[in-house]
């Protein structure tokens, strides 16, 4: 995760340092640099809940406490066996 965080605020970097008028709206519009920090917060804050959330499997009719990283695991589950797509930048 800390590498994709790293290419995708490098790639937005370079279209925004080429002008290029979306990719600077949007940076403006997300908070610039600091969105790429808060994503970098949360992973850290939450990367041990993450694996311990994809090492778990409930029981059959089982709930798991409601948190992001756990939403993110079951989000991810589906899109994985392909019956919902999921945008894992609205989860940040």
């Amino acid at each position: 995760m800390n590498d994709a965080i790293a290419r995708v605020e490098a790639a937005v970097r370079r279209s925004v340092d080429a002008g290029d008028p979306n990719a600077v709206a949007m940076w403006n519009r997300t908070g610039g640099s600091e969105c790429y920090d808060r994503r970098r917060r949360w992973w850290t804050d939450h990367n041990d809940e993450f694996a311990a959330a994809l090492l778990t499997t409930p029981a059959p009719g089982e709930r798991r406490p409601a948190c992001r990283s756990t939403a993110m695991i079951d989000g991810f589950r589906r899109h994985v066996v392909g019956s919902r797509p999921i945008i894992l930048s609205a989860l940040w």
